[in-house]
């Protein structure tokens, strides 16, 4: 029964993703970037103040969501310190 629900869940959203590329006009590319950067925000509020001095490990498989996992890590890593 999970693995049906799993495949109803991936049939969802490869069609919410065609809608928002077709009806909407970011392209896949965009739509990465815009959770990597979002991914990356995130992570800096949930960390709080002590971001600077923190260790942050990007574990990013293939597809999509791997590409906005990378381009979260690349977020993360041009984050501006203050030495």
């Amino acid at each position: 029964m999970e693995q049906k629900s799993t495949q109803l869940r991936l049939i969802k959203m490869r069609e919410v993703d065609r809608v928002a590329m077709d009806e909407t006009g970011p392209n896949l590319f965009q739509m990465m970037e815009n959770a990597g950067r979002n991914l990356a925000e995130l992570a800096f509020e949930k960390i709080g103040e002590g971001w600077r001095n923190a260790k942050i490990v990007v574990l990013a498989g293939t597809g999509g969501n791997g590409g906005g996992g990378i381009c979260a890590a690349r977020h993360l890593a041009n984050r501006p310190r203050i030495c």
